[in-house]
């Protein structure tokens, strides 16, 4: 009980001791330059505003107190965005960090096809020390946008440059490092919480500093090489403290091991996988087996789900077969990290091609057996289903003409109802 009461207390301690120690880094967006006229430009500032206090690592400075601040003082922010300026100003608002952009290009033009103009702007946006007068980083980006109306379809170009992509550059630049504090039944606790910018969901490698020493001078865990031990997910966050489950570690977890943001959780990915499977022609004709080549482009959440976009191409017989569909799976862990056990159901449309004569049809399928990732989710991975899928069933045949011309047809028909078997090479992007 004593125990107990002593952990609490130096939890209590701690978690005081974070509170008045951390305070957000206070941030402005001054301005945006270029040859276009003002609106674009409040545009540009007002979205990067707007994405700065979403991505929740600043104290943002609102355009309204940055107007009366410079009102008070007899300045205007117009203009006001080349680095010396942004410096000065930046003192006088008490900010850490000035954002300055300009939008390098910005143009639309009339699409007949779709009756719409599309637009496509250009951006570039520094990051200053107002400090040391230095120039952090610099982001460049595109957008592009489409509407009926001229001045909206620049808009849209503007707002779409400043988006997902540049929040994501942001977050790498400012990514949130912390420490174990505590280890317990799979779970870790570390003193970051919703006033970092800690959310459910986000997920942190862990990582350990590599023991080494030159000269007999021993180097701190800031200059240290570090390697990978695990990933944890953010499960429950309070205000200065956050909890997370283990997905994977290669050695055990102790207190003091430090804790890297992962910012993009999501990948890209292409996978190619033959699948073995059965068709028969005609009902209870003639049965056989064959290869579907399918090819995806997907995103995936590594180690629980992942959502693609499927395109097959087949020959039975004398007929040719193309398949595009959509496919989500999850998955279920069985050595964490490594091996996984994998469910996925797909549909999507099919056409078949026979002697210049065209069938298509709808299909719906599903698959479940293991996957195997060859570097805890750094490398390719490998699988192997078992597939079962309902259609399509090819029964009606058309000619250039819309002609039905099944009658004439070597093969009148082509069910691909069945199972089989996939083995399946996935690539990270």
């Amino acid at each position: 009980m004593r125990k107990t009461a002593f952990v609490l207390l130096i939890l209590g301690l701690l978690l005081c001791q974070a509170e008045a120690v951390f305070a957000r880094e206070r941030v402005s967006v001054l301005g945006f330059s270029g040859t276009v006229q003002e609106e674009y430009k409040e545009i540009a500032v007002n979205k990067l505003s707007a994405l700065l206090v979403k991505i929740d690592r600043f104290e943002v400075v609102e355009r309204a107190e940055i107007d009366l601040i410079l009102e008070e003082q007899y300045l205007q922010l117009t203009g006001l965005v080349a680095e010396e300026q942004a410096v000065e100003v930046g003192k006088i608002l008490g900010v850490k960090l000035a954002f300055i952009g300009n939008i390098n290009r910005l143009a639309a033009s009339w699409d007949r096809e779709s009756g719409r103009y599309k637009a496509e702007a250009g951006i570039t946006v520094k990051i200053i020390d107002v400090e040391t007068g230095k120039i952090l980083h610099i982001m460049e980006e595109e957008g592009y946008g489409s509407d009926q109306n001229y001045r909206n379809s620049l808009h849209k170009a503007i707002e779409s440059s400043i988006g997902s992509n540049l929040a994501y550059k942001i977050r790498e630049i400012f990514t949130i490092h912390s420490e174990v504090l505590k280890v317990e039944d799979g779970t870790i606790y570390f003193l970051d919480g919703s006033r970092q910018g800690v959310k459910k969901g986000m997920r942190y490698y862990i990582l350990r500093p590599e023991e080494m020493a030159l000269y007999d001078w021993e180097m701190g865990p800031e200059y240290a090489f570090k390697k990978r031990l695990g990933m944890v997910e953010v499960v429950d966050v309070l205000e200065g403290l956050s909890k997370a489950k283990i997905i994977w570690i290669k050695e055990p977890v102790k207190p003091g091991d430090l804790l890297e943001e992962i910012v993009r959780t999501r990948r890209a990915y292409i996978k190619l996988a033959p699948r073995f499977t059965s068709y028969r022609l005609g009902d209870g004709g003639e049965k056989g087996a064959g290869i579907n080549w399918e090819f995806s482009l997907g995103s995936e959440l590594l180690f629980h789900s992942s959502a693609q976009l499927i395109f097959a191409v087949a020959s039975w017989e004398e007929i040719s077969q193309l398949h595009l569909g959509l496919g989500y799976g999850r998955e279920f862990k069985i050595i964490p990290g490594k091996l996984y056990f994998t469910c996925q159901i797909e549909t999507g449309f099919s056409a078949a091609v026979q002697e210049e004569a065209l069938a298509a049809g709808f299909f719906l399928g599903g698959s479940g057996g293991l996957k195997y990732y060859l570097n805890y989710g750094d490398g390719i991975r490998l699988e192997l289903d078992l597939t079962g899928r309902y259609g399509p069933n090819f029964k009606e045949w058309l000619d250039d003409n819309d002609r039905n011309v099944t009658s004439e047809m070597p093969r009148p028909e082509l069910n691909c109802s069945g199972v089989g078997v996939r083995l399946g090479l996935v690539i990270p992007l």
